[in-house]
């Protein structure tokens, strides 16, 4: 018995040195020598953190409801775009208003994601929506506050209950409703019964505190094996340094397919079985549908007007899927319609926007995002489509 218990405890010995030889190696591989997609992929929330992750970033913060919203009173210069980005103190991107109306003004409220808060433009007063209420000053209406409502990664989902909890209390008049690709993602879920009304295929629970890592989470060479072998999903995708609003349960792969589209990889893993297209095909927009509808009527039950705009995008992007993928170029029109339809059907007017936007890179980011010079015509022309509709009170 003691040579038998000497020789498995020299196995172990033999065991352990083998697994720390790999599991360095692994650990110097990935940090130093592997390309920044293979990073991405295999690396988990710290090493994301450690190296992509602003500290000062400080964005977003935890929510009862939506999940997170963004930061109140948060204040940074940012790099993307110039500029300063500020979130007044009720966790709106912009300058302080009061949240009670005053007497006479018209406040209006852009619901959307990132591409109503304008994520590729640094500077707040150069925003749609805060260009929008330069635009409709100039044209006469001093008495115009446009109130930026966006946030990052929201789809309708968010949107709908942001405009519950956060948005009714402004008192708006009239909301402006963007959203589509956000709402896309939400449909590339399997299996088909994660597709589901709450979302949950797609978006996991923020949580705040202290959660236990799966066991990969501490080892780089077990993370590679179960990353690899599709036990686990990568912690990130291209932009870690948001991990509080892109992680996503097993059953989400739209960053995956990212991530193949931009290494030239697609398709392989699950989409090797399943592709993109066929995730789509399986889950109608039935949800957006669903959410454009409730947010019109919960409006109209507080006499709230609605404005929608269809969803323009530049797919001159070729190394975006987002932008340029086949299945996301034919989701686009898709939504687009859905929307008018809807808006149809309930008397709402519905500017299509992706109609008159030019489709190019002069006036994008990244073929979702406008850049500074798109804000500004996006801004133009919705603000056309206002006066021009007479959607606005009283003025020239």
């Amino acid at each position: 018995m003691r040579k038998l218990a000497a020789r498995l405890f020299v196995i172990e010995l033999v065991l352990l040195a083998v697994f720390g030889a790999f599991e360095l190696g692994s650990r110097w591989w990935l940090e130093n020598r592997a390309a920044e997609p293979v990073f991405r992929r295999y690396a988990s929330q710290a090493q994301l953190q450690e190296r992509y992750a602003d500290p000062t970033d400080k964005r977003f913060v935890p929510h009862r409801y939506i999940g997170y919203r963004p930061t109140p009173k948060y204040r940074a210069k940012r790099e993307k775009g110039g500029g300063i980005t500020t979130h007044n103190s009720l966790g709106f991107r912009g300058e302080e208003f009061p949240r009670a109306k005053p007497e006479g003004e018209f406040r209006i409220v852009c619901l959307g994601g990132s591409t109503t808060y304008t994520t590729s433009v640094g500077n707040d007063a150069e925003a749609y929506p805060q260009r929008i209420e330069q635009f409709l000053r100039a044209a006469g209406h001093d008495n115009v506050r446009v109130i930026n409502a966006g946030s990052p990664a929201w789809s309708t989902y968010e949107s709908l209950i942001n405009l519950q909890f956060r948005v009714l209390e402004l008192d708006p008049d009239m909301l402006i409703v963007y959203h589509a690709v956000n709402d896309i993602h939400t449909r590339v879920v399997w299996p088909s019964t994660a597709y589901r009304g709450d979302n949950s295929g797609r978006r996991q629970a923020v949580v705040s505190g202290t959660v236990t890592p799966a066991p990969w989470e501490y080892s780089t060479f077990l993370r590679i094996v179960a990353v690899s072998a599709e036990w686990t999903q990568p912690a990130s995708y291209v932009s870690p340094e948001r991990i509080l609003f892109t992680e996503g349960p097993e059953t989400f792969h739209a960053h995956e397919f990212f991530h193949q589209w931009a290494a030239g990889t697609y398709p392989s893993g699950i989409f090797s079985r399943v592709g993109v297209q066929q995730m789509l095909d399986a889950h109608p927009p039935i949800f957006f549908e669903r959410n454009l509808e409730s947010i019109i009527a919960l409006a109209n039950a507080h006499d709230i007007d609605v404005m929608m705009a269809t969803f323009a995008t530049s797919p001159e992007f070729k190394d975006s899927a987002r932008a340029a993928s086949p299945e996301y170029q034919a989701a686009y029109p898709r939504m687009n319609a859905l929307m008018q339809a809807v808006c149809e059907r309930n008397d709402v007017p519905c500017y299509d926007f992706a109609a008159d936007f030019p489709r190019t890179k002069q006036y994008f980011d990244d073929g979702r995002h406008v850049n500074k010079q798109g804000a500004e015509l996006k801004a133009r022309l919705f603000t056309r489509f206002i006066l021009e509709n007479k959607l606005i009170g009283s003025g020239p």
